[in-house]
């Protein structure tokens, strides 16, 4: 069971077996299965509202039995507490796999870290140089000068 903490330091335990999988499906029209071989992963690391209905639905039994509605939940849930909550499902769900498919799964799940931290790498290595600051500068200037007459 992997854990997290809301920010408003309530920490939820993630556990993810049958009857957890047919109620997201029913909630949310979620299938978990769709962690291998489908698009969940990247839909979910894509659409923080999306993570957070799912992560509701994973964890309604111990919502209803503190009294928290999915609103409030959601209310509790971004920055740290949102990637927090990810990377505990993705591991639960992991868990969670026939021990065949785990493997794989993780290796996706490093290799997705892994390549999102080059990306902000990158942006942070074109920020810092100014390169990224020119080439919209120049952008901007040849979008002015065109729509000036006789500008340039």
């Amino acid at each position: 069971m992997k854990q997290f903490t809301d920010n408003t330091g309530k920490t939820w335990a993630i556990n993810i077996n049958v009857g957890v999988v047919k109620r997201v499906d029913a909630l949310v029209g979620v299938s978990l299965h769709d962690v291998v071989g489908g698009d969940l992963v990247e839909r979910m690391s894509n659409d923080p509202v999306l993570l957070v209905d799912v992560l509701f639905a994973v964890l309604k039994t111990e919502a209803d039995e503190r009294g928290v509605s999915d609103e409030d939940f959601a209310y509790a849930m971004g920055g740290d507490s949102l990637y927090d909550a990810y990377s505990a499902f993705l591991d639960e769900m992991i868990d969670y796999l026939p021990p065949v498919q785990r493997p794989l799964l993780r290796k996706a799940a490093d290799k997705s870290g892994e390549m999102m931290e080059m990306v902000v790498a990158r942006g942070l290595e074109h920020l810092e140089s100014g390169k990224l600051e020119a080439a919209l500068m120049k952008e901007m200037e040849d979008t002015l000068n065109g729509a000036i007459p006789g500008g340039s």
